[in-house]
């Protein structure tokens, strides 16, 4: 089962609000006997270790991870739903590898109508706004572009910049369709409308902001490190997500064993050969 904290849900990822300690745990119920892992935007660590910390007391028998990641509930929704899967389920670890992957490939970001306001404000405090940008929004411009994790907005009619990964391999979807303001200058590229982004209450968001996101999904098998000696989860160079084992190193292959040192050469054997004859010496007489 796979949960992002902060958000509406995107099925078969559940959403979790922010601010109610038992939401996961209600999420989860009596019946699911699976692995949970938990997608935290930045902002949202602290409730979602909290809501984990509460299922695992009401539900021992769970292995439960929280993978906190620099992107916005969207991208953690559409990454969760590529992880989501039977493969996932034998082996929880795998949807954790393909989850890492897609954020380190994928870039999240919002959408502002006005400059100011709640605008980057990942951590809850605004991000300072110079006066000729709030100028231009006062006079209709595009808008203006964050992206999670980093500092500093961008005026919209530049466009979305560089995908991450390979070129063309990002898909853009959009938490909701795309505004006209921003639609214009996204070069024609149409994105893909998600019902789907942040619980109220989302730092960043502000009136008529709207999350996007440059999804770049793997294009090959993502298979997580060793299994984890604790819960068998397949583990990553951070370590155990379920259990906070520390990171397992791989298997070392077996070192053939060093040949034998060659024997000391033999010391020479003198020859040998019938002993000299001695002369014979006569009875009595002297040689």
């Amino acid at each position: 089962m796979i949960t992002v904290a902060g958000a509406s849900g995107l099925d078969p990822v559940v959403g979790l609000p922010e601010g109610v300690p038992s939401a996961l745990l209600a999420a989860v119920g009596d019946r699911h006997r699976g692995p949970v892992l938990v997608l935290s935007p930045r902002h949202a660590a602290r409730g979602a270790r909290e809501q984990a910390h509460v299922l695992v007391a009401a539900r021992p028998d769970l292995r439960v991870g929280v993978l906190v990641l620099d992107h916005h509930a969207l991208t953690l929704l559409l990454a969760g739903r590529l992880a989501a899967g039977p493969a996932a389920a034998d082996d929880p670890g795998r949807a954790v590898a393909l989850v890492r992957s897609v954020a380190a490939r994928s870039r999240s970001l919002v959408w502002y109508p006005r400059a100011g306001g709640r605008a980057g404000a990942w951590d809850g405090t605004p991000q300072p706004v110079p006066a000729g940008a709030r100028l231009r929004s006062l006079l209709g411009r595009p808008g203006y572009l964050a992206e999670v994790g980093a500092a500093g907005l961008l005026p919209a009619r530049l466009g979305l910049g560089p995908d991450a990964g390979a070129a063309g391999a990002a898909v853009l979807h959009s938490a909701g369709p795309l505004p006209d303001a921003l639609a214009r200058h996204l070069d024609g590229r149409a994105g893909t409308a998600v019902d789907a982004g942040p619980a109220p209450g989302c730092p960043y968001a502000s009136p008529g902001s709207v999350e996007l996101t440059l999804l770049v999904a793997p294009t090959g098998p993502v298979l997580p490190g060793p299994a984890c000696p604790v819960c068998g989860a397949g583990t990553g160079a951070a370590g155990c997500v379920f259990c906070g084992t520390a990171a397992v190193p791989a298997a070392l292959p077996p070192v053939a064993p060093a040949p034998p040192a060659p024997a000391p050469p033999a010391p020479p054997v003198p020859a040998t050969g019938p002993a000299p004859a001695r002369p014979l010496v006569p009875a009595g007489g002297s040689a």
